[in-house]
């Protein structure tokens, strides 16, 4: 069970943001899908999509010998391993049925290769990124490297990534967070401060955390025994869900005003940004290529698509402005800056701009 004071303020925030979400939700109409027990519990899905989602895996040809059709996460396994090849680990047996094996732990080897294969197709791996217990001839080193290159997944202290150890909430939550581009939402969730200014402490990955169980990322088994908590071990089944969910939920948080007590939910297009703010600027000509305002791309992801902006430089900060609102762009992410096939620079983002 989680500690007793990462318990209170996620319960005291998350009560907060239920009692004020249907003022959020009038600017946000489709805040009502995210509605379920404070904190946790998810809405309830429609037939029709899960009648679709069950054929699209029957149109996959995938079958689960380990898996009944009546099994709480039936819906989302479908979905992550059979219409999606995700979370499809094993090859099939002599008689063509797959096994997920629900309940055993998820390691984080595994949850490495399904980030990649749900959300980093487009990144590229960082060279110099090594790993004391994963060489990079093992299989699953690509895998790790991009998800610790985006962020998504950390090694610990020592370099470790630690491949056979299962994952917990606190890194599905994470990696599943950051992945679908609410960075800078979390950022918010963890600068928490009381109306004076001074600072509330959070406990480590509190804002991934919070977001995470606010759209619902964490099952409601309607039996707290079998609930989860941020640092008890997850099985696949779990992992699945939050998967499921992540990549399939009809409305995000949008805002977090902390001052206020106050979360704002709604469609996720309105995720995107119209520019950024950027600091540890490296230009590779050694300045920047005008003193004012300048045409450049700009890319925030690996192999994203480069965008036209604007950029200046004001002081130690790179100010950008996108001429189209761009999603995914979060704190701590690198942004690079292109002209044409020209490598500029890069800076650290620290801020988006709505």
């Amino acid at each position: 069970m989680p500690a007793r004071p990462l318990r209170r303020l996620v319960a005291a925030f998350a009560c907060s943001v239920c009692l004020l979400l249907p003022q959020a939700a009038s600017a946000a109409p489709a805040a009502e899908a995210t509605r379920g027990e404070p904190g946790a519990g998810p809405p309830t899905w429609s037939a029709r999509r899960a009648t679709s989602i069950a054929e699209r895996a029957a149109a996959s040809g995938v079958r689960w010998s380990d898996v009944p059709n009546s099994f709480w996460a039936r819906t989302a396994i479908d979905f992550v391993g059979a219409a999606n090849d995700w979370m499809r680990d094993r090859k099939p047996a002599a008689d063509g049925t797959y096994a997920f094996e629900p309940n055993r732990h998820e390691s984080r080897k595994l949850f490495g290769r399904t980030l990649f294969r749900a959300f980093g197709t487009g990144f590229e791996q960082d060279p110099d990124l090594t790993f004391t217990d994963l060489p990079a001839t093992d299989r699953f080193y690509g895998f790790a490297n991009v998800a610790v290159t985006a962020g998504w997944m950390q090694a610990d202290g020592s370099g470790a990534f630690r491949p056979s150890e299962p994952v917990t909430m606190r890194e599905v939550h994470r990696g599943l967070v950051l992945a679908i581009g609410m960075g800078d939402l979390a950022a918010g969730a963890d600068a928490l401060h009381l109306r004076n200014g001074t600072r509330v402490e959070t406990p480590k990955d509190f804002g991934t955390l919070l977001i995470g169980m606010r759209i619902g990322l964490r099952y409601n088994h309607g039996d707290e025994s079998l609930d989860v908590a941020p640092d008890d071990v997850l099985s696949r089944a779990e992992v699945a869900w939050s998967l499921y969910r992540a990549t399939t939920a009809p409305s995000y948080v949008l805002d977090i005003d902390a001052p206020a007590n106050r979360v704002v939910v709604g469609p996720g297009e309105l995720l995107a940004r119209r520019g950024l703010v950027a600091d540890r600027v490296h230009w590779v000509a050694g300045a920047p290529p005008h003193d004012g305002p300048f045409e450049a791309e700009v890319r925030i992801r690996y192999r994203s698509e480069p965008a036209p902006a604007v950029l200046e430089v004001l002081g130690d900060e790179l100010h950008v402005g996108f001429r189209s609102p761009q999603r995914g762009v979060a704190p701590g992410q690198t942004v690079v800056v292109d002209r044409g096939d020209e490598l500029l620079g890069g800076a650290r983002i620290v801020a988006s701009l709505r």
